[in-house]
């Protein structure tokens, strides 16, 4: 069912980055417990990995979503594929506390089996295609299960509780954070997102939603996904960074100095993460295109209009500044006026076009 959605989507031109999904099956072997955080542009960044993963008979992830996709018909399906539901908001919820218990135990149960994770750092999808800010909560609870400290404890624990001495066997696992830029020649939700930057409130998830969206599936191509991955990097690597750099502590007890630990090797992870999303998210051609219709509309010169000779001209300028810059820019060079064309059909529900080939 994956395999038909993606064909009838982005006709079979999903490109993954060369290599990345045999390192990936890799660091699956190696008994660490690895830990997937792609970009967050469309719904379907839920599927795509899990698309890729399962084409080269590879475990699926554990996905971590929101309940807002908690949907009747939809939650059931998206349960089967590997997710896991989780309130949007969960500070100022009567049972905050709990809620957080049950979240922690599971997160702890996924990393010292050494399963795989998936989650998005930035929360919700960005509606501009910029990388956003990185929530560390789900950061913060992996990295406390990944701790070796805190799982020879937990072990300790467990084995006390159920006299089982063999808990106390077990090697710790460490995690391996997994960087995947996921980049789209034009998302789903392309048209929604357009609606809402003009002020348009945003709908809350339906059945109906889903429904209309998977009609909408079945009527238009989206051209073309590219996915490339970051460095791997582990929570020991991060932790030991953390003992050197760490400022001078102020903490007045050894449980204080624990914390802030904690939150420095926290926010090292979500700014390794940031920086690597940044510099691997590849540059689509219709973010170009669309980059050059911007500025002229912005400019308000002809009433924003630009004539096929100028975008094609403006387009390739920009473009190679791009990759003059180190960033990778995906366009057809060869023949850049047959691209812009394809962009434009691309981003039709968003460009008005007169007087089509001028």
């Amino acid at each position: 069912t994956l395999s038909l959605a993606w064909k009838r989507l982005y006709a079979s031109e999903v490109y993954v980055e060369e290599g990345a999904l045999h390192k990936l099956r890799e660091a699956m072997k190696s008994g660490k417990s690895v830990v997937l955080l792609p970009t967050h542009q469309s719904h379907l960044d839920y599927m795509l990995l899990s698309y890729a993963m399962r084409a080269e008979a590879m475990p699926m992830p554990h996905i971590a979503a929101g309940d807002n996709l908690n949907l009747p018909g939809l939650g059931g399906v998206l349960r089967r594929g590997g997710a896991f539901f989780i309130p949007r908001v969960i500070k100022g919820r009567d049972d905050e506390q709990l809620v957080k218990a049950v979240l922690k135990a599971y997160v702890d149960v996924l990393v010292r089996n050494g399963a795989a994770i998936e989650f998005f750092a930035e929360g919700g999808r960005s509606r501009d295609g910029r990388i956003g800010r990185m929530r560390l909560g789900l950061l913060s609870l992996v990295a406390q299960a990944g701790n070796k400290k805190n799982q020879i404890e937990q072990a300790r624990i467990e084995a006390e509780e159920e006299g089982d001495r063999s808990r106390l066997e077990k090697a710790p696992r460490d995690v391996v954070f997994v960087p995947v830029a996921i980049a789209y020649d034009s998302t789903l939700e392309r048209a929604t997102f357009a609606e809402e930057a003009r002020g348009k409130k945003k709908e809350k998830e339906s059945l109906f939603g889903f429904v209309k969206a998977c009609f909408e599936v079945l009527m238009q191509r989206r051209g073309r996904v590219y996915v490339t991955f970051g460095k791997f990097a582990t929570l020991e690597e991060f932790e030991e960074h953390a003992w050197k750099k760490a400022p001078p502590s102020t903490a007045s007890s050894d449980f204080e100095e624990c914390q802030l630990q904690h939150r420095h090797v926290v926010g090292s992870i979500g700014e390794y993460l940031a920086r690597q999303l940044r510099a691997k998210l590849v540059i689509t051609r219709t973010d170009i295109i669309a980059a050059v219709l911007m500025e002229k509309w912005s400019s308000g010169v002809q009433g924003g209009w630009v004539t096929l000779e100028e975008l094609v001209a403006k387009s390739s300028w920009l473009a190679k500044q791009v990759a003059d810059r180190g960033a990778v820019v995906s366009v057809d060079w060869d023949d850049m006026e047959l691209c812009v064309k394809n962009a434009l059909e691309l981003l039709h529900e968003v460009v008005q076009i007169e007087n089509e080939g001028e």
